[in-house]
């Protein structure tokens, strides 16, 4: 349990490479992470049997171990028993303990070239202290009372995501980035789709949680990210109001690019310090409030602007993943295209449900944890995920059995039954979307034409109910 951990993090590093631990230590300690650096602790140490107290440090009583891996790490003696004894204790934990960065290619035993390194030419100790925060506050959620509902009332940015992590952690972390991607791809895809006639608040909740999943999987802190790209102002024009369509996406006056990021920093305090909720209704209104032309192109032009700019933004997302993934870009690059992803999806909510709280509507869709195995930790298998848009051959076999019944208590309609239990067996078999579409149609239309019939006669009750409940079915199957 927490409550035993001396510190939240211990460093482990080569003398050597001591400018960067102590870079680290001290990005570490600003952000409020209680953190093991050996210069901090002199006292401490003063006298000790070091060979056995830091074996036990590095095994016993930190949340986590960065290894600063290098050369020099790889080669030293006292390196290498603070590295046995930090993997001796990964061994021990279905989590992850050790988080390494590396600044350089050296190999280091027990250290698998699958494990996600972040690289230090590539961070600052800023943005890994960001990750670091977001480690310790997703061993935090797993840890509480599981019996605590997903989504507490009034949930930050923050609260959503340690949320999700706190459902489906244990199932992401089998899952690659670009399976995770693909289901981000797959949601947004559908919303774009769902925008005519009029999108539901599920439309835009599931690629929202699969883009914070994804935050997640990479260190990303997904309310950090926000405030950081759009701290009530635009990231390009840095104006309240976006002028880019007068300014070529620069602002109207001519001011240093060192200067635009101390000013955004400066925005960004004044939220952090300002005693904001910053939760996802803040950040649909930031949005609308940076960009208000976006509605008015949206009613006059059509939502397809919008949503051809949305496809883009998700497009990026992955080159920032596949690039931080293989060292050539940073979190923070990740960071910018995931915050960017969710502007545009918090920009069409609030033009389309104007009258609706994300947050109210993410507490409701997570009221009972997993929406599909209704569990408080999901135990879903990967691609057994619910069919948005296209139709579930499992739930249309059961509306088939159902038209069975139903042709015994209505004799006289039998052969038009039958009809409609011959085209639904062919979609069962050929799963063929467009014939499904008109299947259903079909069916949908008779089957309420045989309700109305049935009313007030001895019929209904036998009737009636099977008729409700393969209509129930055939809206499950198409759109869930």
């Amino acid at each position: 349990m927490p409550g035993r951990f001396v510190y939240d993090v211990a460093i482990s590093f080569a003398g050597e490479d001591r400018h960067v631990a102590q870079e680290l230590a001290a990005a570490l300690e600003a952000a409020g992470v209680k953190v093991f650096y050996d210069d901090n602790e002199k006292a401490a140490l003063w006298g000790k049997d070091l060979y056995s107290d830091l074996t036990d440090l590095y095994r016993d009583k930190a949340q986590f171990c960065i290894m600063l891996i290098s050369q020099h790490y790889a080669s030293k003696v006292w390196p290498t028993q603070e590295r046995r004894a930090a993997q001796a204790r990964a061994l021990s934990q279905s989590a992850e303990y050790i988080l390494p960065i590396r600044l350089d290619e050296t190999e280091v035993p027990g250290l698998l070239p699958t494990t996600m390194c972040l690289r230090w030419d590539q961070e600052t100790g800023s943005t890994i202290a960001s990750a670091v925060q977001l480690k310790l506050r997703q061993k935090c959620a797993s840890l509480a009372d599981p019996d605590m509902k997903a989504v507490p009332p009034a949930p930050t940015i923050r609260s959503f995501q340690l949320s999700l992590d706190k459902i489906y952690g244990k199932v992401n972390n089998a899952l690659s980035p670009d399976y995770m991607y693909g289901h981000l791809a797959r949601t947004a895809g559908y919303l774009s789709k769902n925008v005519s006639p009029a999108p539901t608040a599920k439309d835009f909740i599931r690629p929202m949680s699969w883009l914070a999943s994804i935050a997640s999987t990479v260190g990303c802190d997904l309310q950090e990210a926000f405030i950081s790209r759009y701290p009530r102002r635009c990231p390009y024009c840095i104006e309240s109001h976006c002028v880019c369509f007068r300014t070529n996406k620069e602002p109207p006056e001519y001011i240093p690019a060192y200067k635009m990021a101390q000013e955004m920093y400066a925005c960004k305090n004044a939220i952090i310090h300002g005693a904001v909720l910053v939760s996802l209704d803040f950040a649909k209104n930031c949005i609308a409030s940076i960009y208000p032309s976006n509605e008015v192109i949206w009613h006059y032009a059509g939502p397809w602007f919008h949503f051809s700019k949305l496809a883009e933004e998700v497009a990026e997302v992955h080159e920032a993943l596949s690039g931080f993934l293989t060292g050539k870009k940073n979190l923070s690059a990740v960071s910018d295209e995931i915050a960017d992803v969710l502007a545009w999806i918090l920009g069409a909510w609030h033009i389309t449900l104007p009258g609706k709280s994300v947050d109210q509507e993410i507490i409701s869709y997570y009221l009972d944890g997993c929406p599909v195995c209704r569990r408080s930790a999901c135990v879903c298998k990967p691609y057994s995920g619910r069919p948005q848009n296209l139709f579930d051959p499992s739930v249309l076999s059961d509306a088939l059995k159902d038209l069975a019944e139903l042709s015994e208590a209505l004799p006289a309609a039998s052969s038009e039954i039958e009809e409609l239990q011959k085209s639904l067996t062919v979609v069962i078999e050929t799963q063929n979307y467009p014939l499904a579409r008109i299947t259903l149609h079909q069916v949908a239309m008779k089957l309420g034409r045989l309700r109305e019939a049935c009313s007030g006669t001895d019929k209904a009750t036998t009737s009636i109910p099977i008729i409700v409940t393969v209509l129930n079915k055939l809206e499950l199957s198409y759109r869930q």
